[in-house]
């Protein structure tokens, strides 16, 4: 690897699994500091004994809850050191019709993919314009163009989840990825690049 993230501070949710555990990985790779942050306590014991003695702290939180959410920043950030990009990859999915679909289902998906990125930007936003700017990268999906049968919730919560792009204040740049496997190798061109321009 190239150590392009050298000093680099970095929170990456859904950091346990999937996209959020193969940035982990390779953003380690590069030489980053990161903060790890999931919601399944088990997971994020398997990613510890996975990078013992590696520059990762994992943080258990729930990117739905405000609460959660902030004290969670706040944590990494101090065990950081200060803050210089976050990946927003947590989220969630349902597989069910419209009409049987619960409206605690409904509003759960919401809260993870929509209302959660959200927060960890609030949160985020002071301690990134503390160390003179950043980047924020949030991972979407292909869904919230083209419609997946019995996936609305997933759905509907994608377009949104791309729009909080244009929200970035003074010196904070945001982009989306798309949910693909090509979404760690685009997290980490943003995160390298301070021309990175909002799309």
């Amino acid at each position: 690897m190239s150590g392009t993230l050298a000093g680099r501070r970095i929170l990456i949710t859904g950091a346990a699994r999937g996209i959020g555990l193969a940035t982990v990985t390779r953003f380690l790779a590069e030489g980053a500091g990161v903060a790890a942050l999931d919601r399944d306590a088990q997971a994020l014991s398997g990613l510890r004994s996975r990078f013992e003695g590696a520059a990762v702290n994992a943080v258990q939180a729930d990117v739905a809850e405000p609460a959660s959410v902030a004290a969670a920043i706040a944590d990494c950030v101090a065990k950081l050191g200060g803050l210089d990009g976050v990946v927003n990859a947590a989220g969630i999915d349902l597989v069910a019709d419209i009409e049987a679909m619960e409206l605690t289902q409904w509003s759960h998906v919401l809260a993870v993919n929509l209302t959660g990125p959200m927060l960890v930007m609030r949160a985020a936003f002071p301690h990134l314009r503390a160390s003179g700017g950043g980047t924020i990268v949030n991972v979407s999906s292909g869904a919230g163009l083209s419609p997946l049968k019995h996936r609305t919730a997933y759905c509907a919560s994608m377009p949104e989840r791309n729009s909080s792009v244009s929200t970035a204040p003074g010196q904070i740049v945001l982009t989306r990825m798309p949910n693909s496997a090509a979404s760690m190798a685009s997290a980490l061109e943003a995160i390298c690049s301070p021309a990175f321009e909002a799309q």
